[in-house]
C-alpha cells in the first residue's frame, strides 16, 4: 500500500511539472510574440533596411534559384531526349550523370544563344524604333488631325471636339516627354551611373547566379532528398505526407504558370510580328515586342500593350491602325482560346474573380513584377485554404463540394444534414 502510494505521489508530481512546464512554454512564446509585435510596429524601417541588406547580399543566391527554377523545365526536357543515347551503358549511374551535366550544359548554352539574340539583334532594333517614333511622333499627330479634318468635314463641331482632345492629350504626353519623363530617367541614369561599382555588382552578382544554378541543376536530386530527408525527420508522417503533396501542388501551379505564360508571350510575340509584316504594319518589331511582353501579364496584359500601340500606329497610319487593332483583336481570341487552354490548361484553378484580385492586389503592392507573379501566388494560397477547408469538412463528414452549400440554411447538428 505504501509503494502505491509513493507511485501515485510521483505520477501527481511529474504530471504538474508537465503542467507547469506546458504553461511556462506558452507564456513564454506569447511574451515573445509581444516583443516580436512590438518591433515589428515600432522598428518597421529598421527590420525592412535588414530584410533588404540581407537581400542584397544573398542576391547571387537568389539570381541563381530563379535561373534554376526556369531552366529547370528545359533540362528535364532534354534528360528524357538524351537518357536514348546512354541507354546501352552498362554503368547506369554514370550514364546519367553524363546525361544530367549535358542537359545542364545545354540548357545554359541556349539562354545565352538566347540573351545574345536578344541583345545583339532585337534590342538595337527595337532602341531605334522608339526613337524613331519619338522623333516621328509631332508629325504624325498634325498629319492624323488633317485627315481627321478632312473625314469630318461635314461635322464641323465633332471634328473640333476631336481635334481639340487629341491635340490636349499629345500635348500632355509631350510635356510628360519633356519634363517628367526625363526627370524620372535622369534620376534613375544618375542612381546607376553614380555608381559605377553597384553596375559591375550586379553583373558579377548574374554571373555568379549562372554559376549557383549549374551547380544547383546539376545537384538537384540530392537537394530534393535532403529536403524531404529533413521534412519527414521533423513532422510525422501524416503531417509530412500533407506537407510534400501541397510542395508538389505548388510547384505545379506556379511552375506551370510560369514557364507557360513565356512560352504564350513568345508565340504570341512571334505571331504578331509575322501577322504585321505581312499587313505590312509600321513598327512591326516594336510592338510586337511590346505585345508580347505585356502578354505575360494576365486579364490585363493584352490591353496594356494593344491600347497604346493601337494608339501610336493609328497616328502614323490611320487605315494601318484599323487594320492593326482588327488583327490584335483575332490574335488575342486566338490566344485566350487556343493558345493558352493548350499550354496553360486550367493551372491555377482560379476564377475570372480571383485573378483580377489577384493581379491588382499584386500590382498594387509589388508594381508589375507583383502584377506577373500575384496569380500563381494566389493560386496557391487559394489552394492551401481550399484543402485545409475540404480536410475540416471532411471530418466533420459534411459534402465538400461547394454546388452543395447554395441553397442550405442550416445542418443538423445530430445528423449533419443539410437542410
Amino acid at each position: 500500500m505504501m509503494e502505491d502510494d509513493r507511485n501515485d505521489k510521483k505520477i501527481n508530481k511529474e504530471s504538474h511539472w508537465r503542467d507547469y512546464r506546458t504553461r511556462g512554454i506558452a507564456i513564454f512564446l506569447v511574451v515573445a510574440a509581444c516583443i516580436l509585435f512590438f518591433f515589428a510596429i515600432f522598428k518597421l524601417n529598421d527590420i525592412l533596411s535588414l530584410v533588404w541588406r540581407i537581400l542584397g547580399i544573398l542576391q547571387p543566391i537568389i539570381f541563381g534559384l530563379i535561373i534554376a527554377y526556369l531552366l529547370d523545365p528545359v533540362v528535364e526536357f532534354l534528360k528524357k531526349k538524351m537518357i536514348v543515347l546512354f541507354r546501352k551503358m552498362k554503368n547506369q549511374e554514370k550514364a546519367r550523370s553524363i546525361t544530367q551535366g549535358l542537359s545542364v550544359f545545354t540548357a545554359i548554352l541556349m539562354m545565352f544563344i538566347l540573351i545574345f539574340a536578344l541583345g545583339y539583334l532585337v534590342i538595337p532594333e527595337f532602341m531605334s524604333g522608339i526613337i524613331a517614333m519619338a522623333v516621328e511622333f509631332p508629325e504624325y499627330v498634325d498629319n492624323f488631325l488633317t485627315w481627321l479634318g478632312k473625314t469630318l468635314e461635314d461635322e464641323t463641331r465633332l471634328a473640333m471636339l476631336a481635334t481639340r482632345v487629341i491635340t490636349n492629350v499629345t500635348d500632355y504626353f509631350e510635356n510628360w516627354l519633356k519634363t517628367d519623363f526625363i526627370t524620372q530617367m535622369e534620376g534613375y541614369l544618375s542612381h546607376f551611373t553614380t555608381s559605377v561599382f553597384g553596375i559591375v555588382n550586379i553583373f558579377l552578382n548574374l554571373v555568379i547566379g549562372v554559376v549557383i544554378s549549374v551547380y544547383v541543376l546539376c545537384s538537384k536530386d540530392k537537394f530534393i532528398g535532403q529536403g524531404k530527408k529533413t521534412i519527414y525527420s521533423v513532422f510525422g508522417t501524416e503531417t509530412a505526407n500533407a506537407i510534400m503533396s501541397t510542395l508538389r501542388k505548388s510547384n505545379e501551379i506556379f511552375g506551370g504558370f510560369i514557364s507557360g505564360k513565356l512560352l504564350d508571350a513568345l508565340i504570341v510575340g512571334v505571331i504578331c510580328f509575322i501577322g504585321m509584316t505581312i499587313l505590312n504594319i509600321p513598327y512591326t518589331l516594336v510592338v510586337s515586342v511590346i505585345v508580347g511582353v505585356t502578354n505575360i501579364i494576365p486579364f490585363f496584359g493584352p490591353y496594356i500593350g494593344g491600347i497604346p500601340s493601337a494608339l501610336l500606329i493609328l497616328l502614323a497610319d490611320p487605315v494601318k491602325g484599323v487594320v492593326f487593332i482588327v488583327f490584335l483583336i483575332i490574335l488575342q481570341q486566338i490566344d485566350g482560346n487556343i493558345i493558352v487552354p493548350k499550354i496553360l490548361g486550367n493551372t491555377t484553378g482560379l476564377s475570372a474573380f480571383w485573378v483580377v484580385f489577384a493581379i491588382l492586389l499584386g500590382g498594387g503592392l509589388f508594381g508589375l513584377v507583383g502584377m506577373i507573379i500575384g496569380v500563381p501566388v494566389f493560386a496557391v494560397i487559394y489552394y492551401l485554404i481550399k484543402t485545409m477547408l475540404e480536410y475540416r469538412l471532411k471530418k466533420k463528414n459534411l459534402p465538400v463540394e461547394t454546388e452543395v452549400y447554395t441553397d442550405v440554411e442550416r445542418i443538423d447538428k445530430d445528423s449533419n444534414q443539410l437542410l
